[in-house]
């Protein structure tokens, strides 16, 4: 379960570093604002896969 979790964390990790470069590169936004919007665009695209 913690090499599971692990595995999670870095992969969403990536997938914000990569939403956080597109966002930057489009508009001049606040940082929580960036954040906030690449984790639920994430969130978005894995909600099959998320287990609550």
């Amino acid at each position: 379960m913690v090499k599971l979790k692990k595995k999670l964390i870095v992969e969403i990790d990536f997938d914000l570093h990569k939403e956080f470069k597109k966002t930057c590169a489009i508009k001049n936004d606040s940082m929580s604002s960036i954040v906030k919007n690449a984790i639920l665009k994430y969130i978005a695209d894995h909600r099959k896969n998320v287990i609550y």
